[in-house]
C-alpha cells in the first residue's frame, strides 16, 4: 500500500518556469513498501500551479520596437474582420489620459448580432509623446477583453510592439495565427475605423 507523506515542503515554482515568483507548495511524496531487504523508493506526484506563465522572447525585437501605427494597423486587417466589424455598436466612447501623459481613447463595444448581449472594454493607447492625437501617433497599443483578442490578437500585437500581455497566457496562437500577423477583433477594428473617420 502506498502512503502519502505531506510533511516535507519546497520552494515552487518547478524549475520549467524561470523567473516566475517562488513560493511555498505541497510537495507530494509517494513512499511505496519495499519488500523484503529492499531499500524504500520515493516518488514526487506532478503538482499543480497557478502560477501564469510568462510570455517568451520576442522574435524580433526591432519590429516590436518600430511599433505600427493606426493606418497600419487596419491594412494589414482580413476583409472578413472589416466586414464583420460592420455589426459593432460602439456604446461608450472617450478621449482620456494614460498615468504617464499618453493620449488613450477607451470605451466599450458590443456585436448586434450576439446573444445574450455581451459588451466588451477596449483601450487604444498612443505611444509617442508630444502626438495628443491617436490618429497620428507612429505607435499605438490595443487591448480587447473579448475572447477572439485574448486567443487569436494579444501575443500576435505584441510580437509587433502593439499590445501588452494582459489577457491571454502569453504563448503563441500556434493554430489560429500560427503566423503572428497583427489581426486585431471586430470591435478594436470597428474603434479604430472610428478613429480614423473621427480624426482623433
Amino acid at each position: 500500500m502506498a502512503i502519502i507523506d505531506r510533511s516535507r515542503r519546497r520552494l515552487g515554482p518547478p524549475p520549467s518556469m524561470p523567473n516566475s515568483k517562488r513560493e511555498p507548495v505541497d510537495e507530494i511524496v509517494t513512499v511505496q513498501k519495499p519488500l523484503a531487504g529492499q531499500p524504500v523508493i520515493r516518488t514526487l506526484a506532478p503538482q499543480k500551479t497557478s502560477l501564469k506563465p510568462e510570455p517568451v522572447a520576442l522574435p524580433d525585437k526591432a519590429r516590436a520596437e518600430k511599433g505600427l501605427t493606426l493606418m497600419q494597423l487596419l491594412k494589414r486587417q482580413p476583409r472578413y474582420l472589416i466586414n464583420s466589424a460592420e455589426d459593432i455598436v460602439i456604446r461608450s466612447y472617450k478621449k482620456a489620459k494614460t498615468k504617464g501623459g499618453m493620449p488613450a481613447i477607451i470605451g466599450t463595444a458590443r456585436d448586434m448580432n450576439t446573444r445574450p448581449m455581451r459588451i466588451h472594454q477596449f483601450k487604444v493607447i498612443g505611444l509617442d509623446k508630444g502626438k495628443p492625437d491617436i490618429s497620428t501617433q507612429r505607435r499605438i497599443k490595443v487591448s480587447c477583453d473579448c475572447e477572439w483578442f485574448c486567443f487569436v490578437s494579444e501575443y500576435a500585437l505584441w510580437t509587433w510592439g502593439a499590445a501588452s500581455i494582459k489577457f491571454s497566457n502569453g504563448q503563441p496562437a500556434k493554430v489560429r495565427n500560427p503566423g503572428n500577423h497583427p489581426i486585431l477583433c471586430k470591435h478594436l477594428t470597428q474603434v479604430l475605423m472610428t478613429i480614423k473617420k473621427r480624426n482623433d
